[in-house]
């Protein structure tokens, strides 16, 4: 789920969860620990431990270890990436110190995401929320004119989008054109994601009433369900296609 990093709860996630279950798909979907008991890595660390508990649950439950989909949307999508990014990249994951990814991914599903937590933060006062908030998601006391921003530990290491490697696995990734909250992120990911692996399927919409998130509105925006059909027909596609060996 989303909530910009600071709030959010998979009970709001239930119209994609049926979705995705009304299709044949098993669905696990989890909460996270919030600031200010965790930062942004606490969150991925909860993330990976929720994603190799399926391995428990695959027998009581018939679930296909090697089909297994990962999606989330806004901050959830940041962090949908970071598992990929940590799974692909050991350094990267020891870094962090977040725990090891230990079941394979099939394919990423990002909605409307965040990918570039630098640039999330330096537009985030348009939005009225205050460095204080931001240094909450990230552990890290800012200046209000974050300008000390180059001087966090992490700060190489907090942007997902910069670790894609062509060992990833393939993705499908949608954004609003027009988003309020995440202008410009779809794009600049979906091109940082071309650059480096052969499967990518994108889906985008424009206008402001097709905003941040669309793709949760399915009762009220054709764009969401066709975005939601997309998403299905990649995970068919990826299901149907022979293995290959990276």
């Amino acid at each position: 789920h989303g909530g910009g990093f600071i709030k959010g709860d998979k009970k709001h996630r239930v119209t994609v969860s049926e979705y995705y279950a009304n299709e044949d798909c098993f669905v696990f979907s989890i909460n996270y620990r919030l600031p200010p008991d965790v930062d942004i890595f606490g969150q991925i660390s909860d993330c990976v431990s929720a994603l190799n508990y399926i391995e428990n649950l695959s027998e009581s439950y018939n679930i296909d270890l090697d089909n297994i989909f990962i999606t989330g949307d806004s901050s959830g999508s940041c962090q949908t990436t970071f598992l990929a990014a940590i799974k692909y990249d050991d350094e990267l994951r020891i870094k962090l110190n977040c725990p090891e990814v230990k079941v394979n991914i099939k394919g990423l599903i990002l909605m409307s995401g965040i990918y570039d937590v630098e640039a999330l933060v330096k537009q985030i006062k348009l939005f009225g929320v205050i460095p204080q908030t931001a240094g909450m998601i990230l552990n890290f006391k800012l200046k209000n004119d974050l300008s000390n921003l180059k001087d966090y530990e992490y700060y190489e290491y907090m942007s997902p989008s910069r670790f894609v490697n062509d060992k990833w696995c393939p993705v499908f990734i949608s954004w609003a054109e027009d988003d309020l909250f995440c202008k410009g992120q779809g794009e600049a990911m979906s091109s940082a994601l071309k650059a480096s692996i052969k499967e990518v399927y994108t889906y985008s919409v424009k206008g402001l009433l097709n905003n941040h998130c669309y793709h949760l509105f399915l009762k009220s925006n054709k764009y969401a369900g066709e975005c939601m059909q997309k998403s299905v027909d990649f995970i068919e596609k990826m299901v149907s296609e022979t293995p290959v060996e990276k």
